[in-house]
């Protein structure tokens, strides 16, 4: 049929258009589905543009996306500043970049993006959405509440049944849990209810697979994931996991490789088995053999830096001094988003802050690797590499290692 009005009333011809579609379909609906066909979540065409034009690069879930969506979002509630789902989606970034370990695309630390998730969620939860209930969900996933967590998403369905994320945020909870069985049966109906869905919904079946340790299974899914979406590094790291465990070496190389490339663009570093995310992350799920972990050190990924492999990539003395004394250097890590730098002196006096630990004290040549000693006496000693692929806009073109401390990327800023 066809339907005119004027851009002003498109709220009401969207019910009225709605409403036709229900009833040329014979449609019974229920309580829910009914409240939310006749609910309007903004009363600002300005601001309901804006949601849809971030809603696009939100669904499809990965770290770039989301960065696109934020400033489309946040548009959305400076015109309607009640805008509950708006404010949801917001809570849910905020939150993802905490969880997975990338806040330091956001200039912030893990800390402040946990706080913003929780404040943008306190607002949306005046007007419950299936979006706020995801929030929720996944905020009690990555606490262990379990039972919590699916209560959320449960409720999330009541609300919108055929909102699929909800069933692939239940799907990721149970694996956290340990029931893969029932996170397939949830996977099942999101697949249902999405026949084009994003490639993190194949991500997810990947993870299903590999949590029952069907491999080649698993593979297809990480791999096909990678093929829509190559800029999402998560299927690649449990590719190189899944070959691993396969003794696939030539592949998991080849993903480790694109993997680590991700990352150094994204700021980060290459990826070792004692770093910050895989000892916090969300995925480190407890499945074939001992988890991610396992399946990585098959691959031959290294536990630390200090290995023949990067031995190419180490500065020599002379190149260490040239590039920290006399300069200011400066990072942040990209999983907690914490800063970290020094401005040392000629002379090695030097000025520490951030997660190198705050105070004057002194910088000095040992060997080929570079120590600071604080005026408590307390002294930490590292070797400086390059990050091929790092750039001086996302201050990580050196990694400063110790077993100490761990890893850090850096740049010299003036």
């Amino acid at each position: 049929q066809r339907y005119d009005g004027s851009l002003v009333d498109i709220f009401a011809l969207q019910d009225q258009v709605s409403g036709a579609v229900v009833n040329a379909m014979a449609l019974r609906l229920t309580a829910g589905e009914r409240s939310a066909l006749a609910r309007h979540e903004t009363a600002s065409l300005e601001a309901y543009d804006a949601f849809l034009r971030a809603w696009g690069h939100y669904k499809r879930a990965t770290p770039g996306e989301m960065l696109k969506a934020l400033p489309l979002f946040e548009q959305a509630i400076e015109l309607d500043p009640a805008y509950a789902r708006a404010h949801a989606a917001l809570a849910m970034i905020y939150f993802q970049a905490y969880d997975q370990g990338w806040t330091g695309n956001l200039d912030m630390s893990a800390d402040d993006a946990y706080r913003r998730a929780r404040n943008h969620l306190k607002i949306a939860k005046e007007h419950p959405t299936s979006t706020s209930h995801q929030v929720a969900g996944n905020m009690s996933r990555a606490l262990g509440w379990y039972g919590d967590a699916q209560n959320e998403f449960r409720a999330a369905v009541a609300l919108d049944p055929s909102d699929s994320w909800s069933y692939v945020y239940a799907a990721h909870a149970l694996l956290a849990a340990g029931d893969p069985v029932k996170a397939e049966e949830q996977m099942r109906i999101a697949m249902r209810l999405d026949p084009h869905p994003p490639p993190v919904f194949l991500f997810h079946q990947g993870l299903v697979a590999y949590a029952q340790g069907r491999l080649p299974e698993a593979a297809a899914k990480f791999e096909k994931a990678t093929e829509l979406d190559p800029q999402d590094p998560w299927p690649w790291l449990h590719l190189v996991a899944t070959y691993g465990y396969s003794g696939k070496s030539k592949e998991a190389r080849t993903a480790l490789s694109a993997f680590n490339l991700l990352r150094v663009q994204h700021g980060g570093i290459p990826l070792t088995l004692d770093c910050y995310y895989l000892r916090g992350s969300a995925f480190y799920l407890a499945s074939t053999g001992d988890g991610l972990r396992e399946g990585l050190q098959r691959a031959g990924v290294p536990r630390w830096f200090d290995v023949r492999e990067f031995d190419r990539q180490r500065l020599n003395p002379h190149e260490v001094d040239m590039l920290f004394f006399g300069h200011r250097i400066h990072g942040r890590s990209l999983e907690s988003g914490e800063e970290h730098g020094a401005s040392v002196a000629a002379d090695g006096t030097a000025m520490l802050f951030g997660d190198w630990g705050y105070g004057n004290g002194q910088a000095r040549l040992v060997g080929d690797g570079l120590c600071f000693e604080w005026v408590s006496g307390h002294t930490n000693c590292g070797t400086v590499y390059r990050n091929p692929g790092g750039t001086r806009s996302k201050e990580n073109e050196f990694i400063w290692f110790s077993h100490a401390a761990g890893g850090f990327a850096f740049s010299a800023v003036d």
